[in-house]
This record gives structure tokens, C-alpha cells and sequence, in this order.
């Protein structure tokens, strides 16, 4: 047996495992999905679960670690248009993607959890590139930015907005850097606004 099986073998079945629990999460509050409920959708035995998450919301951190990790290496790789933000672009996306999803989520009590935590995590990659985009962006300002583009996107969600994905992506653009004291000309060029 060579020296990587056991490491292919904690990745599958912790792969497996976190597959489980997202389909669950599809159809199932958070507060509805037992751990035997994952283990029985992954086909893993219930001591395997344990042996490598404590509980269901471990599991979620792990979930949410991998997501982040992946979308962190997207965002870095991804074509950029000139000022333009690809973390808001890709929440946009992903938002529209699983409006349902969101919109369940966002009604739903349990999901405020699993929110917060995509927030957090959203939230840490979108500082990473607005920082990488202005250096001297003030830490309050990035919050903000942040709070608000996740609000804005939500709305459009929930209302079933008439913008497109686009449309929604450069209004919460145009804001973020507005946020950051920078507006955004006609040709997409940051600039400072009058006082």
C-alpha cells in the first residue's frame, strides 16, 4: 500500500461527508439534519464520521475551510477587467445560482447560522482583494463594504429583483468603491469624488 492511501482515504470520505451534508442542507434545516442523517447519505459509518469531525457544525467548518480555500485560489486566478471586484462578481453569481437555496436560508433560523458563517468567510476574501486593489483602504470602510454588498445581493434575491446578474454585480461594484471613497466613471476608471 503506498504512503498516500490513508491521506486519499481521509479526503474521500471527508469528501463524502461534506457532499452529504450539503444535498441535506438543500432540502432540510440545519436544525433537522442529524449527524446519522449525513452518515446514512454518504454511506459512511457513523464511528468514521466521528473519527474525523466532532459533531455536524465541525463538519461545516471543514466545509466551509475547503469552499474557502477554492474560491480564494478562483478569485486570485481569475480574468479581471480593470477596478473590477471578482469576489462580488462571484457572490453575485453564486447567490443567483442558489436563489432558492439563499432565500430559504434567509427565512429560516437555523440558516442565520450557516449565513453568518458565509459571511465570514465571503468577508475574508473580498477584504484580501479590495486591500490588494487599495492598500490604504480603512478597515471600517471594508466592513461596511462588505455588509452592504451582501445586503444589496440578498434583497435582489429575496424580491426576485428585475436586474441581471450583471446588472446587480456593477451596482454593488459602483457602491463598494464609493464606500472606499473612489467612484467610478462612465468608463470604469476609479476616482476620487468631489467634497
Amino acid at each position: 500500500m503506498s504512503e498516500n492511501a490513508p491521506d486519499r482515504r481521509v479526503r474521500r470520505t471527508q469528501t463524502a461527508l461534506a457532499e452529504a451534508l450539503l444535498a441535506l442542507l438543500q432540502r432540510h434545516d440545519w436544525d433537522a439534519i442529524s449527524v446519522q442523517m449525513i452518515c446514512d447519505r454518504a454511506d459512511v459509518a457513523r464511528a468514521s464520521f466521528y473519527a474525523h469531525f466532532g459533531n455536524k457544525a465541525v463538519l461545516m467548518d471543514h466545509l466551509f475551510a475547503v469552499n474557502t480555500g477554492e474560491l480564494r485560489s478562483m478569485i486570485r486566478a481569475a480574468p479581471r477587467m480593470p477596478n473590477d471586484v471578482v469576489t462580488l462578481r462571484w457572490l453575485a453569481e453564486h447567490i443567483a445560482e442558489g436563489r432558492a437555496f439563499h432565500r430559504k436560508t434567509l427565512q429560516s433560523a437555523s440558516g442565520q447560522l450557516l449565513l453568518s458563517r458565509f459571511k465570514i468567510s465571503v468577508a475574508e476574501i473580498l477584504t484580501e482583494e479590495l486591500l490588494s486593489l487599495n492598500p490604504d483602504a480603512d478597515a471600517t470602510a471594508l466592513d461596511f463594504a462588505m455588509g452592504g454588498a451582501f445586503a444589496v445581493i440578498s434583497d435582489w434575491a429575496l424580491r426576485g429583483g428585475p436586474e441581471s446578474t450583471a446588472q446587480i454585480t456593477a451596482k454593488v461594484t459602483r457602491l463598494t468603491w464609493r464606500a472606499l471613497g473612489r467612484d467610478l466613471d462612465a468608463a470604469g476608471e476609479l476616482t476620487v469624488p468631489a467634497r
